[in-house]
């Protein structure tokens, strides 16, 4: 096997791999219901754990040299740190800095631009850009762990999510491909 063949099956099934983990994350915040929207899960509401990863997601698909993305201007400011200021020193936030609950279709409107995003940081990758830093001052490894870095963060969150709509009967589908 040449090196490109193992650079294109591990692009492959790591796109795979991703999308199916989106593709879950989404079913699962489609399916929750209004009622739970503001429930916490874990020591947030669901819905800053949906908005939370839906950036992440955002942010670890961004390729080095490129600049980080903008929190959504529907969304306010430090919204996607569970409650945390999301640069150094990462202090609680107070009270008064706290903004209102985010709408459920903004959050999956955003989710959606996520796989074409996947698609496009996927095909841009080369071994050597695999084999590089993760273009991320917090995460000291390759930008290939960065991937999986970025698929076990989606699989955690969305696996809390899913947990508190099965404990609230709401059953999902696995999702084998995205």
């Amino acid at each position: 096997m040449t090196d490109a063949t193992s650079t294109g099956l591990v692009k492959t099934a790591l796109g795979e791999q991703i999308a199916a983990a989106i593709a879950m994350l989404r079913d699962t915040i489609d399916a929750c219901p209004h009622n739970l929207w503001t429930t916490t899960v874990g020591e947030r509401a669901f819905w800053e754990n949906a908005f939370h990863i839906t950036f992440y997601i955002d942010l670890y698909l961004t390729l080095p040299g490129q600049p980080f993305p903008e929190t959504p201007d529907w969304a306010w400011p430090n919204a996607a740190g569970l409650g945390r200021h999301m640069e150094p020193p990462f202090e609680p936030l107070k009270p008064e800095e706290l903004g209102p609950t985010l709408e459920q279709p903004k959050v999956l409107a955003y989710l959606d631009a996520m796989p074409a995003k996947l698609k496009t940081s996927i095909a841009a990758e080369t071994a050597d850009s695999l084999a590089g830093e993760s273009g991320f001052f917090w995460l000291p490894f390759s930008r290939l762990s960065a991937y999986l870095y970025n698929l076990r963060h989606i699989q955690h969150h969305t696996g809390q999510l899913s947990a508190t709509l099965r404990r609230n009967n709401i059953s999902l589908d696995w999702r084998a491909t995205g």
